[in-house]
């Protein structure tokens, strides 16, 4: 009689480096497709950093163009990647700002941000940024005022510190001051005392002949 076949031996080996082989396929593919959405979405996202940087940057129609089809094409490879998502909201943001004198593609182009942005904060939910587009969206619409604030709240318990946010919630609120509540009003001294180098510059500026001198903007000047 021939022997029965032991646990362990050579299926056993077969059978534990089955897994081990579906993995590591798993992982080639993983990293395939992460590989062309970076290939796809490089120059894209370089332009995108340099613009957010250079508040001199005057990006071309062609250029954001440009870019926008390259984060879509990387979306197609990695669908409902926030990085990119966000990307497209700003590029859309560009878009607006360019053609603010046309009513009716000024709110097509604020409608895109939205619609970028809302989708990042499903996989981002705490993302300041995002939510201060979106705030800052619904307000040039003059619309939406319920998720507004709720995005204006969230923008400013999340990202107070930070400089893009600062501009953008003061924008909001220097335009809505009368409707603001106590409770904003506070929110929003304390983060303009909280900003700091070049967004100092650019809030008193913001808020220059405003009649708002009582705010405190950037750190307190020692005295004397």
């Amino acid at each position: 009689m021939s022997e029965a076949v032991k646990p362990g031996g050579a299926w056993g080996l077969k059978l534990l480096a089955l897994p081990v082989a579906v993995l590591a396929v798993l992982s080639l593919h993983t990293a395939f497709i992460y590989g062309m959405a970076d290939v796809k979405t490089l120059k894209a996202r370089a332009l995108i950093a340099d613009w957010q940087r250079n508040e001199k940057a005057r990006p071309q129609i062609v250029q954001v163009g440009q870019a926008r089809n390259d984060l879509i094409a990387g979306l197609k490879w990695l669908p409902g990647d926030s990085q990119l998502l966000e990307g497209l909201g700003y590029l859309y943001g560009l878009r607006a700002v360019n053609v603010e004198n046309i009513p009716e593609l000024h709110q097509a182009m604020l409608d895109e941000v939205l619609l970028y942005y809302r989708e990042s904060l499903k996989r981002r939910p705490m993302a300041p940024y995002a939510w201060a587009n979106v705030a800052l969206a619904l307000h040039l619409k003059d619309a939406g005022a319920d998720e507004m604030w709720r995005s204006f709240d969230r923008a400013m318990a999340y990202g107070k510190r930070e400089g893009g946010v600062q501009l953008k919630l003061a924008r909001i609120a220097l335009d809505r001051w009368n409707t603001l509540t106590p409770e904003r009003r506070g929110e929003v001294a304390d983060m303009l005392g909280m900003a700091r180098g070049r967004t100092v510059r650019d809030l008193k500026k913001m808020f220059e002949n405003t009649g708002h001198d009582d705010l405190q903007i950037g750190p307190e000047q020692p005295a004397g």
